[in-house]
């Protein structure tokens, strides 16, 4: 049974951690926290406001208060708790932001706040799927040889259709000039199909091997780095694949005849770029947003990755050409392949 005395001290350390952190004095902590996110004048104020609501109705009152009840996150069946928190935290940060107290990106203050919650897979923008999310792969080219040699999978986030395009890759020294032999010999027709059938996909071929080298290009440069910055493989049954994403045209979209496995990835409303690391089948890939800026004349005004994104990955015959729509902003969105030092 958890005790009062456990909340409170669980309140006292989630502001220490809060300042140690944020590299800030314990007493501005204190004070953040308590106004911010749990929506009192002052850390005295929320202790109070502990101990009262305990008086009224024991731990249940703390429960089903608007904001203690974040306290028992890690204490007892919290998924509700922890979507609610999902749902609030923009604002939390917001608040912390509106003091002018301290000078932090948002999206740092939105990782603190989860870390000192508890939920250090929040804090760092790591999405477990779990294990009924599950994604169906299929040839991408029905002309291949080996129709394994590139496969596509489809998925919702936040109720969009986003393509997954995973090209083989079994070699352990990855650089453009492997890649391209290997692409070369690999992506071969079967001759023994009709001349109509295999012209049919003979330029698409052509354009997914551009296509490919340019995103890795495009997402780890022009040379390909050893260690750290080297791409991971995504393995599909015990097969290695490089994977590039990107939302579904809506006209193909509309097409999608079979119930896709959901992604909910909680996209936060700010300025700042946005990396999500998506743990899916005991494998890893990356989500990058960016908020899309607008000037004074309401244009787009692009920074350098979304224009390459806009010429690289979304120039895929399957991409749609539009940016991804969320709380009455727009934002480049994409999956690529996670670097060796991302893994975790």
């Amino acid at each position: 049974m958890i005790s009062l005395e456990q909340l409170h001290t669980k309140l006292q350390y989630q502001t220490k951690l809060f300042a140690w952190l944020l590299e800030i004095p314990e007493l501005i902590a204190e004070g953040l926290f308590a106004r911010c996110v749990y929506n009192f004048a002052n850390f005295s104020a929320a202790e109070q406001a502990l101990r009262l609501e305990y008086s009224k109705n024991h731990l249940h009152g703390i429960f089903e208060h608007d904001s203690l009840k974040y306290l028992f996150i890690g204490e007892v069946d919290d998924d509700e708790l922890i979507d609610e928190l999902h749902e609030k935290i923009e604002v939390m940060s917001a608040r912390i932001l509106a003091l002018n107290l301290i000078e932090k990106p948002q999206l740092k203050l939105i990782s603190a706040i989860y870390k000192s919650m508890g939920l250090l897979d929040e804090s760092r923008f790591i999405v477990n799927t779990g294990a009924e999310f599950e994604l169906n792969w299929k040839p991408y080219f029905n002309t291949l040889i080996d129709t394994t040699e590139v496969l596509f999978a489809d998925l919702l986030v936040n109720r969009r259709t986003f393509r997954l395009i995973a090209s083989k890759y079994p070699l352990s020294k990855l650089s453009y000039d492997n890649l391209n032999t290997y692409l070369s010999r690999r992506l071969k027709q079967d001759s023994n199909l009709h001349k109509a059938t295999l012209g049919a996909e003979r330029t698409k071929i052509e354009k997914h091997k551009n296509w490919l080298q340019s995103n890795l290009k495009s997402a780890f440069g022009d040379v390909l780095q050893n260690g750290g910055e080297t791409p991971s493989f995504y393995n599909i049954q015990r097969k290695r694949y490089l994977i590039f994403g990107f939302m579904l045209l809506s006209e193909k979209a509309r097409k999608v005849d079979e119930e896709l496995p959901k992604l909910n990835l909680l996209i936060k409303n700010t300025k700042e770029f946005q990396k999500y690391l998506i743990k899916i089948e005991q494998e890893s890939l990356i989500f990058e947003t960016h908020r899309i800026s607008t000037s004074f004349a309401n244009h787009d005004v692009l920074t350098d990755m979304q224009i390459e994104q806009k010429k690289n990955l979304m120039s895929h015959t399957d991409a749609s050409s539009d940016w991804f729509a969320l709380k009455g902003n727009c934002f480049s969105v994409g999956f690529r392949p996670i670097k060796v030092k991302e893994v975790v």
